[in-house]
């Protein structure tokens, strides 16, 4: 597993464990994605919440995601890829197994700008709040490729 807890809450150290927020009911889509729910769980601190599979809507869409951080200071909305092939992420999009598809890094960071949109339009104390994305791998790819530009969005 790629995910870099430590790293979303700016610890060296992982004290204890998240809290896993679920009161609307959702789960994980696929088994790539409950490992990467688990794997937050376990390693961020317990002031950290880890809300899964979660649909935000807007007046004319609705955004999936596949988990939501919370912590302190920062809300990190996080795309999970569970890829075991050959991996390359580009600034202009990424391929698996030769496979090209749209960049999952733009598509998180799209529904971050929005959901921080929504955020701050509710309450002006929410405007204070950092929200940003990520882009998960559930597992470790054969062989990975990230441009040195998206390092800190794939992990």
């Amino acid at each position: 597993m790629l995910v870099p807890v430590a790293g979303i809450a700016g610890l060296n150290y992982v004290p204890d464990m998240a809290e896993l927020w679920n009161p609307h009911g959702g789960s994980p889509v696929n088994e790539g994605e409950r490992r990467a729910v688990q794997a937050l769980v376990d390693g961020l601190p317990d002031d950290y919440k880890v809300i899964p599979s979660l649909e935000v809507r807007y007046d004319d869409r609705t955004d999936e995601i596949d988990a939501i951080v919370v912590g302190p200071q920062v809300v990190v909305l996080i795309e999970t890829k569970d890829y075991s092939g050959d991996v390359i992420f580009r600034e202009q999009g990424h391929t698996v197994n030769g496979a090209k598809f749209a960049s999952p890094v733009d598509g998180i960071g799209r529904k971050a700008r929005r959901l921080k949109g929504k955020l701050s339009d509710a309450a002006s104390l929410l405007r204070q709040v950092w929200v940003s994305s990520l882009v998960v791998l559930a597992r470790e790819p054969r062989n990975l490729h990230v441009d040195r530009i998206l390092e800190r969005w794939v992990c």
